[in-house]
This record gives structure tokens, C-alpha cells and sequence, in this order.
């Protein structure tokens, strides 16, 4: 039988799990108040045989999690077969983004989380850089507007 649990209209909060038996099947269902929720653990040991899936992504064994995800995700854990462990403290919060940095070699911009950016797993916010994104793009632009002027002069001149 699946435990189902919602959490709705927060903008931080934990999920955990503390020694868990055999044959247990669990899912939390989290709505925040977030654009983007950054989950970390300050514990987690599972035995092989079980396994915690957030928003798509399983893990196993005794990692760190350190993800983004969107503002509405499931995480879901089973213990089916496993042998007892400690189990997890996940600790989830709105994410906050540092500054923009340039891609090198691209006309794009990536910010990465403020805090606990290292071995992130999940979408980075991500623009690109709109005007003047390098020569390339500029010379594009004033390419295309002069064979439009040369368009429309040609045609003007046809008609009359």
C-alpha cells in the first residue's frame, strides 16, 4: 500500500524518513510557493535494495542530494526488498539564484544556486544575452536590414 502525503503552499520545508523497515512505499507531493525549489540532504543512508526518486532522478546508497527542481515535484521512496537503514533528511527552500555569468563561446548567460552549487544536479536558469551578442549577431542584424532597403527599393522601382 502507497502512502501518499501533500505539502502545499510553502516556501521551505523537510522531508524525512528515519529508519525504515522492509516493504514500505511512500510519496510526498510538494506544491510550493517557489519559481524553483533547491533540495538538499543533511542525511542519507539506504541500503541497495531501496531506493528515493526525486522528481525523476533516483538515488541510492549513501550520496549527497543536491537538485533543483520545478516548483511542483514528487518524491517518492520504497524500501521493497531492502534491508533497514537510517534513512534521509531532505531540506527543500526557494532557490536563490547568484548573479549571471557569461557561457564562454556563447551568446548565453547561466546563475547557478547562491549557496551549495557544487555537484548540482538539475536545470540551471539559463537567457541569452540579447543586444550586441557579439559581432556575429550585430553583423547578422545590419546584413538583413540591408537586403530589405535593397528589397524594397528594387520593388518601388518596378512599379513605376
Amino acid at each position: 500500500m502507497v502512502i501518499y502525503f501533500n505539502i502545499l503552499d510553502l516556501s521551505s520545508g523537510q522531508v524525512q524518513k528515519y529508519s525504515y523497515g522492509t516493504y514500505e512505499d511512500k510519496q510526498w507531493f510538494v506544491n510550493s510557493t517557489c519559481d524553483s525549489v533547491h533540495i538538499m540532504s543533511t542525511m542519507f543512508e539506504l541500503q541497495p535494495n531501496a531506493s528515493l526518486t526525486i522528481d525523476g532522478i533516483p538515488y541510492v546508497g549513501d550520496r549527497e542530494i543536491n537538485q533543483l527542481v520545478p516548483k511542483s515535484f514528487i518524491i517518492y521512496f520504497n524500501s521493497f526488498y531492502a534491508v533497514p537503514d537510517d534513512g534521509f533528511v531532505l531540506n527543500w527552500r526557494c532557490t536563490e539564484w547568484g548573479d549571471w555569468t557569461d557561457l564562454s563561446g556563447t551568446c548565453n548567460q547561466v546563475r547557478r544556486p547562491s549557496t551549495n552549487e557544487q555537484n548540482l544536479i538539475g536545470e540551471l536558469d539559463y537567457r541569452k544575452i540579447v543586444p550586441n551578442c557579439g559581432n556575429k549577431l550585430f553583423l547578422a542584424s545590419v546584413m538583413c536590414a540591408i537586403n530589405i532597403v535593397v528589397v524594397l527599393t528594387s520593388f518601388w522601382s518596378d512599379i513605376f
